[in-house]
């Protein structure tokens, strides 16, 4: 009768260890990049649509539209901070487009309090610039602009550059 043994050997184990400590080692931190990159492409992505469809509704409707940032998808906040979310109404009748959920733990800051295009799909004032961070203290992720004329351009950073600049 020839017994085999079950279980392991404390060798086999340190060496199966060893290997999913390696593996762990380069794996989190290219998942904490990728992590980044699609919370960053879906605050691009509402961020964008929300600007684009303000312009539009301004234009087909005639009417004055704003967009600012909100902490309860209601009433615009007194400064510059979008992380929590933003909204999209009309400047008339205050009748409310469209409430946007948060930056996914992206820290979005810009140059103005709020947006305002006009019938005839221009914005009134200057510029609107706004910041895209990992954080709050982060590195620069990308930047989204309007022009006076209405136009939207967003320019991101390359992900490698992020990454080298992380902590």
């Amino acid at each position: 009768m020839d017994r085999q043994p079950k279980g392991l050997t404390l060798l086999e184990l340190l060496v199966t260890m060893a290997i999913l400590g390696v593996t762990l080692g380069l794996g989190v931190p290219a998942f904490r990049q990728m992590t980044l990159a699609v919370r960053a492409h879906g605050a691009f992505h509402e961020l964008t649509t929300s600007l684009a469809m303000a312009r539009t509704v301004s234009l087909v409707r005639g009417v004055p539209v704003v967009v600012c940032p909100s902490h309860d998808g209601v009433t615009c906040r007194p400064d510059r901070i979008w992380d929590q979310g933003w909204i999209t109404f009309t400047a008339r009748d205050s009748k409310l487009l469209r409430a946007a959920p948060g930056g996914r733990g992206l820290a979005i800051r810009s140059n103005r309090q709020r947006l305002r295009f006009q019938p005839d799909g221009f914005s009134k004032g200057s510029n609107l610039t706004l910041y895209v961070h990992a954080a709050s203290d982060g590195p620069l992720i990308g930047t989204i602009k309007v022009s006076q004329a209405g136009r939207i351009r967003s320019e991101r950073t390359p992900m490698a550059t992020i990454s080298s600049n992380s902590p």
